[in-house]
């Protein structure tokens, strides 16, 4: 014990001397005028004093930032907010772990090694066909998902080795809901106030921009669909069925949490995301089954019909939906606009067009069984440039494999293969979650619990028959495989001590031993 804290010691000694010299030079920096300098010592000796005060739970970053999607454009760092936050973390631990403070060993089981075997697979196609970037003059470029990959292992790297306390527990759903919460404040902010966009875009980048009147919102006209707030919708309702019963957020009797469920789908709809409501159903019957509460599933029907019958019958006699809105329920029999049905049907066909490309051509795909990797060929960037310019953003999307199918795109990258393989990880994770969510019932650990594994197990069902792309799911599940270990190691050591404490108690009654009674 006296070792470890001398560990400590020295170690907050070095770094705040470090910080000393860090501060000083940045005085001296920003009376000079060098401001891209300046900012970059700043974060350092912010990071810095972040490490020092959180220690091992550093890791908690890492799910704060996970879902934010904009970067940092005052510091010169081509990073995102998620990928600073999991270098730090990551940096961070390995000085920890090098003075001791972070001990404990990591086990590794069946679904670590699925992990790995996708993880090499990816870089023996990364070795078949190697990419890099513009700026090192590459033959291929357009390589940024495989750091996006590596960032994605180092959060897992991360997780594997953290330890998940009751209170990081019972808070890590609101963690994972933070960076949603983010991209939705700076777009909504921007969105309603577009002369905000030059100032609030040096700090965050993940802004709106768009020339559409707020005041359009409710009329006929085409408004735009507001992307940046679906995710955080769909996280509310998340973050409500992995705390209460689901069938209390659809009673108006639970007020707040009725009225926070209504303002959440109204968020999924102003997105224009049919999938949305989608992943709405899912939720709730899967956290219903799980909470044990099968009969509720019917009840929730019998209050949701009615309701979204009311909805569709009032449109177009007591109000207009927004566009958006009616877009995302165009799939629904009702008065929608033409302009909201052209819009999904539009969306289905295009879909459509690029599946039929990939499957019956060669232009897009060189070798179906082992892939082509990410990136694609200078002719090819020619071509997309030229075609995006043109409105043509289709071919860039067969060009890149982002066709919206989750089995082409990854055939496209890894091939029927690395397909293959991605599927057995997909499988292995959701049966690990859904163990881990049976043995969490009844405790601490449930909500955390069952927020991940409504989503890796929508996952399997969302990335082969509706909305999949490898270079963005790939990444997510590895991190996801990563909160699966820690919440299970958590779990497996809050589980040992109530046992512990269940073993001492059966062997006490009232104040005397049983042993003592003969």
């Amino acid at each position: 014990m006296k070792l470890e804290r001398l560990h400590e010691y020295v170690l907050i000694t070095v770094v705040t001397t470090i910080g000393v010299v860090l501060a000083a030079f940045a005085g001296k920096l920003s009376g000079a005028g060098d401001t891209k300098v300046l900012g970059l010592l700043t974060a350092v000796i912010v990071f810095t004093i972040i490490g020092i005060s959180m220690r091992e739970r550093i890791w908690i970053l890492i799910p704060i930032t996970w879902c934010a999607d904009g970067s940092l454009p005052f510091l010169p760092l081509p990073f995102t907010l998620r990928e600073i936050a999991v270098l730090l973390a990551f940096v961070w631990f390995l000085v920890f772990k090098a003075v001791k403070i972070v001990r404990k060993k990591p086990t590794y089981e069946f679904l670590d090694i699925v992990v790995l075997v996708n993880v090499i697979y990816l870089a023996s196609v990364f070795v078949r066909n190697p990419v890099g970037v513009d700026a090192l003059g590459s033959a291929r470029v357009g390589g940024r998902p495989y750091f996006v990959t590596i960032v994605a292992f180092l959060a897992y790297w991360v997780f594997c080795r953290a330890e998940l306390n009751l209170r990081d527990a019972r808070r890590l759903p609101f963690y994972l809901v933070c960076g949603y919460v983010l991209d939705a404040m700076v777009g909504l902010i921007t969105y309603l106030a577009p002369w905000t966009v030059a100032v609030v875009g040096r700090l965050y980048s993940a802004v709106f921009v768009d020339d559409t009147d707020i005041s359009n919102v409710s009329s006929d006209d085409s408004v735009s669909r507001l992307f940046f707030l679906g995710g955080f919708g769909q996280a509310a309702i998340q973050l409500l069925c992995s705390y209460f019963r689901p069938i209390t957020i659809l009673a108006p009797v639970c007020f707040w949490r009725f009225a926070l469920t209504a303002i959440s789908v109204i968020l999924i709809l102003m997105a224009g995301f049919r999938t949305g409501l989608v992943f709405v159903a899912f939720m709730l019957v899967t956290s219903s089954y799980f909470q044990k509460r099968g009969g509720d599933i019917l009840r929730m029907a019998l209050c949701a019909a009615p309701l979204l019958a009311l909805l569709i019958a009032m449109h177009g006699v007591l109000f207009q939906l927004p566009i958006p809105a009616q877009r995302a329920l165009s799939f629904l029999p009702g008065h929608w606009s033409e302009e909201a049905k052209e819009s999904a049907r539009d969306s289905t066909e295009w879909r459509f067009y690029m599946w039929k490309v990939m499957l019956t051509e060669h232009k897009y795909i060189d070798s179906r069984w082992l892939g082509d990797g990410f990136g694609f060929t200078r002719q090819q960037w020619v071509g997309m440039t030229h075609a995006n310019a043109e409105g043509g953003a289709q071919e860039s999307f067969l060009i890149t494999g982002q066709v919206h199918s989750g089995p082409l795109s990854a055939i496209k990258i890894v091939g029927i293969v690395g397909f293959s393989l991605f599927l057995v990880l997909l499988m292995v994770s959701a049966k690990e979650v859904i163990g881990i969510i049976r043995r969490a019932w009844g405790t601490p650990y449930f909500p955390a619990a069952i927020f991940i594994g409504i989503s890796v197990v929508y996952k399997v069902i969302d990335y082969n028959f509706i909305f999949g792309s490898f270079d963005g799911d790939f990444p997510r599940l590895v991190f996801f495989v990563g909160l699966i270990k820690l919440v299970n190691g958590g779990l497996r050591a809050y589980l040992e001590t109530e046992s512990a404490h269940q073993a001492e108690e059966r062997l006490t009654v009232g104040s005397r031993p049983v042993l003592l009674q003969s």
